[in-house]
């Protein structure tokens, strides 16, 4: 199962989808989804998935396959995201691309159990 982190203001108001967007634009290593859904592919059984996209869903570029992914969800002012498996380690390429968003943001990365990352 996965783990997920969230991107959480430090005023602990909800993200607005435009303050996300402006947030989204100043990072190259990220981009909105424009379409309406993405297929995914479950990795341990090929199972191909169509996936519906919400406005303010957002795509990670992964430097070792050199494709965008689908990463970030937004919905009513959360941005969420599945960890990778060195999530924990600080030089890991997703929290830093998250480190930038939330910066940008005056957000702090949150753990599902509670915990901060800087």
């Amino acid at each position: 199962m996965a783990y997920s982190v969230y991107l959480e203001l430090k005023t602990n108001e909800p993200i607005e989808l435009e303050q996300w967007a402006v947030a989204v634009e100043q990072v190259s290593e990220v981009r909105m989804i424009t379409s309406d859904t993405t297929l995914v592919v479950n990795s341990h059984t090929g199972e191909r998935i169509s996936r519906r996209n919400n406005p303010g869903d957002v795509e990670l570029y992964d430097p070792i396959c050199e494709c965008w992914c689908p990463s970030f969800r937004f919905f009513e002012g959360t941005v969420s995201s599945s960890a990778v498996s060195d999530f924990d380690r600080p030089d890991c390429y997703q929290r830093n691309v998250m480190r930038s968003l939330a910066k940008i943001l005056g957000a702090i990365i949150v753990g599902e159990g509670g915990e901060t990352y800087d």
